[in-house]
């Protein structure tokens, strides 16, 4: 269900996960409504595409979204292709078009592909507040998670390394802060990451796909190492940023440029 960008008002309907107990597409996105997000929702134990982006939800993150359990389950091409007795593909069961999706690169992007075999959580541009939940890591077959431009406060989850198939993850413009975990370098498929403007601190955990990655996926922070000019301490004995108050500074400063 795409409803995105037609001036809805108001809160989700609380009986929504009854009453669409089958529903795997849930596009809200562009719209007026608020409220906190509905127990219910978690009863959409189907769900695999979950947009709620640029409104004003407000309130913590329901920690059931863990029940979401389409999202732990691995998916091949191979198990939705069939073949009919004329010899056209068709799908078993599973839904197969185009769909817009909110991406974490500050974009749209259009899936026309077999929908099945996409699982997104997309959040931003918000006013969710409190911590990132450990439950979450639980959707270990997440593709892409968004999270960025809300209010979101204490540490990213150490178990970030368990969603082993994350492609994309925004968590930019909130107020996380701590370090970044090192099971970072547990997600070999990461292709797109952005931190930006929180108040994260210590050193970016070392990984290829970090290193390849632009800078500003990491400015507005404490932190320091590749892919930042800043070095972290000890890493050189000759003027060595210590990435503190003027480094962050520095860095808005840089953006407003």
């Amino acid at each position: 269900m795409d409803l995105s960008g037609n001036d809805l008002i108001e809160n989700i309907p609380t009986g929504i996960g009854t009453s669409l107990a089958k529903l795997r597409l849930l596009i809200l996105r562009s719209n007026k409504l608020r409220g906190t997000i509905p127990w219910s929702i978690c009863l959409l134990n189907l769900l695999q595409i979950f947009d709620l982006s640029s409104n004003s939800f407000s309130g913590r993150i329901p920690q059931c979204l863990s029940n979401l359990i389409a999202m732990t389950v691995k998916r091949n091409l191979s198990d939705y292709i069939g073949r009919s007795m004329y010899g056209f593909d068709f799908i078993n069961g599973y839904f197969l078009g185009s769909a817009c999706i909110s991406c974490t690169k500050g974009k749209e992007t259009h899936y026309d592909t077999i929908l099945s075999l996409v699982n997104n959580i997309d959040l931003p541009g918000n006013k969710f507040s409190g911590g990132i939940l450990e439950e979450l890591t639980s959707l270990v077959e997440l593709k892409s998670l968004n999270l960025s431009r809300n209010y979101l406060t204490g540490s990213i989850p150490k178990s970030i390394g368990d969603l082993k198939q994350l492609e994309s993850l925004n968590l930019s413009r909130n107020i996380l802060s701590g370090e970044m975990p090192n099971s970072f370098s547990s997600l070999s498929f990461l292709s797109f990451l952005n931190v930006s403007f929180n108040n994260l601190s210590g050193k970016i955990p070392k990984s290829t796909q970090f290193e390849r990655m632009d800078a500003w996926s990491f400015v507005g922070n404490y932190i320091c190492g590749p892919p930042l000019t800043r070095k972290c301490r000890g890493d050189d004995d000759d003027d060595v940023k210590d990435g503190g108050n003027e480094d962050k500074y520095q860095d808005d400063k840089l953006e407003e440029e």
